[in-house]
């Protein structure tokens, strides 16, 4: 959908990170979200965040008073071993985005981190590019001598012993951590910091657990180590995306953007990905040579990341197909064809890592439950095979949250509500369950997740802040809770509406969003009851959309939940650069072309007029 014309909503639900990540709803007026997990409104006014609970602002637009209970025990006290799988940012796929707050719908949105130059919908950007937040394991790099492999979950950094299956916490604080990479010596780790406004490089010591910062007024991204010890990054601190060194020398300049560098363990072999045009190209560059080779090109290709060999022989690299992602290997001198190594268990392998020998190839792949597992499977080809991590080593006294909510309407309020939740521990950082998958607001920087109405979080030993609304049906409340270290603390809030719309005869919907639409996550239209009973809303039509010239989920054509509120049924996006999007609903068929005018493949020259799949 980049290059094309703007996304639009009916309004009612605010999904995952989609049109680059987002979702609108009928009653939010929010921007778009999708699978990404990273969400954006029509807003550009500022509103401070609650990844930082110490602000006051924040608090105080919180209803306050609200019944709620604190209950402690040690009965059923998950511990720091209890078996956790990834979640993170953003899954592109379905962005519930609805942004409950008392700040006034005034402008359309722009951006949330620093604007880089020559992007027309930041939001793609925002929620293709950066970092996105799971429970489980993500971006998982393989140290030197192959015994560890350090990854992001729970948005910090976290090394694994591969004999023993024991995951110990590298980082905390409130920042989100990501992508990390390991020195050549194996005694440093670099990696990206995100604060929920910026993102900046931190290279961090493993004895010693000093830290030095490579920061820009800029975002900065993907560190990977040159031989000597220094750094090569993305970074848009000359307005688009260039790759940089650390000691501030430009490798790139004056071109599309280039990002996601991997490096050969000599340093002579540069793989990254440019982007520019309408098209992904994934480039070598040979430093004894001199040479620039295209090894792949497509569009929109948003969760691939390249990753070269050791020797800088081969590129390993998940691509895009119209079923969801393969994994393949290619050989950079010869890279007219390629090698199947594996879809994965559910067609989305995610950032591929060698072993440092060349025989294993590592990734990650959410489950059904969203949450990002760790595999391997051999360079060759074959079954992939999960790692499971078995101790999760916290490094700090741990507790268990349980937050319940209830309805306000319901007298007594027995019956536990869904509800949008973001739960914040005493440094600031976000907490997440251990199922289902995070969501990034990118009006005022929260992670998020729903609730069924109970759910559980383990989280550092002390003070809390949990917020929790329904969309526009209620206020967002508010509570801080002391989580004691090794006991089960629970809490409760009553969300009271503020207007019962059934009663007037209306209902709550969004008939504008995409389930999938290029992110880490493959929802599934079940996947859809939680998040808009959540957002209090009533009927829902999802719509099939091409991803450029990919025409995905089409297998979802047809489904539809007419038992009972909420109801779904889905729809298509039909859309020329013209004249922009046709939402069709409750069609029979799909419409061919999905797409046409000019400045897309094949059908350039069709001048169609909308009312064409309105006929």
């Amino acid at each position: 959908m980049i290059g094309s014309g703007s996304c639009s909503t009916t309004s009612g639900i605010v999904w995952p990170r989609k049109c680059g990540g987002k979702l609108r709803g009928l009653m939010s007026g929010y921007g778009e979200r999708d699978n990404t997990g990273r969400s954006a409104r029509n807003r550009s006014r500022d509103s401070p965040s609650l990844l930082t609970p110490r602000t006051p602002p924040q608090l105080g637009r919180m209803k306050r008073g609200t019944p709620f209970r604190v209950l402690t025990g040690s009965n059923s006290s998950r511990s720091a071993s209890m078996r956790f799988l990834t979640v993170r940012y953003l899954s592109i796929s379905f962005v519930l985005c609805l942004g409950i707050s008392a700040v006034p719908i005034d402008a359309q949105w722009t951006n949330r981190y620093p604007r880089v130059d020559g992007t027309g919908h930041h939001v793609y950007l925002e929620g293709y590019e950066l970092p996105t937040m799971n429970v489980g394991p993500t971006s998982p790099a393989v140290s030197p001598d192959g015994s560890q492999v350090a990854f992001s979950a729970r948005g910090w950094i976290w090394v694994l012993d591969v004999q023993t299956g024991r995951a110990t916490r590298i980082t905390d604080g409130a920042e989100m951590d990501f992508r990390p990479a390991w020195s050549h010596d194996g005694s440093e780790l670099a990696f990206v910091r995100d604060d929920s406004r910026d993102t900046w490089i931190v290279v961090r010591n493993l004895e010693t657990a000093e830290e030095r910062v490579i920061n820009t007024p800029a975002i900065d991204l993907d560190p990977v180590f040159v031989p000597n010890g220094g750094i090569v990054y993305a970074s848009s601190s000359a307005g688009r995306f260039d790759l940089w060194t650390d000691d501030g020398k430009a490798l790139t300049e004056g071109r599309p953007f280039e990002l996601k560098p991997s490096l050969s363990r000599d340093g002579t072999v540069l793989v990254h990905l440019e982007k520019g045009g309408g098209l992904d190209r994934v480039l070598a560059v040979n430093s004894r040579s001199g040479l620039t080779t295209e090894l792949l090109v497509d569009g929109i290709v948003s969760q691939t990341r390249p990753s070269v060999s050791p020797d800088g022989s081969y590129l390993a690299y998940n691509w895009p197909t119209q079923e969801g992602y393969e994994l393949r290997v290619l050989g950079i001198e010869d890279p007219n064809t390629s090698v199947f190594v594996t879809s994965g268990l559910r067609g989305l392998p995610l950032s591929p890592a060698w072993s440092p020998d060349g025989t294993w190839l590592w990734f990650t792949e959410a489950g059904d439950d969203e949450v990002m597992r760790l595999y391997r499977v051999p360079a060759v080809g074959g079954s992939p095979q999960e790692v499971s991590i078995l101790t999760w080593d916290w490094g700090s006294a741990i507790g268990t949250l349980r937050v319940v909510t209830r309805d306000g309407r319901i007298e007594g309020g027995e019956a536990p509500a869904p509800a949008r939740l973001n739960v914040l521990d005493g440094s600031g950082h976000p907490a997440v369950p251990s199922s289902g998958y995070a969501q990034f607001e990118g009006q005022n920087g929260r992670v998020f997740f729903y609730s069924p109405g109970v759910v559980e979080l383990s989280v550092p030993a002390g003070p809390v802040l949990v917020g929790a609304v329904r969309g526009l049906d209620t206020p967002e409340v508010s509570e801080t809770v002391e989580v004691r270290a090794g006991e089960v603390t629970e809490v409760e809030i009553l969300l009271e509406s503020v207007w019962d719309p059934k009663s007037a005869g209306f209902l709550s919907g969004d008939h504008h969003f995409h389930l999938n639409y290029g992110g880490p996550f493959g929802l599934d239209p079940e996947d859809l009851p939680l998040m808009m009973r959540g957002e209090n809303l009533d009927v829902a039509t999802p719509l099939l959309a091409n991803l450029h010239t990919r025409f995905e989920d089409q297998k979802l054509w047809g489904w539809e939940k007419a038992d009972g509120l909420p109801l779904i049924r889905f729809g298509q996006e039909v859309r020329s650069h013209f004249l922009g999007h046709v939402a069709l609903l409750d069609t029979r068929t799909l419409f061919w072309p999905w797409i046409w005018g000019p400045g897309y493949q094949v059908y350039g020259s069709d001048d169609r007029p909308n009312s064409d799949p309105l006929g």
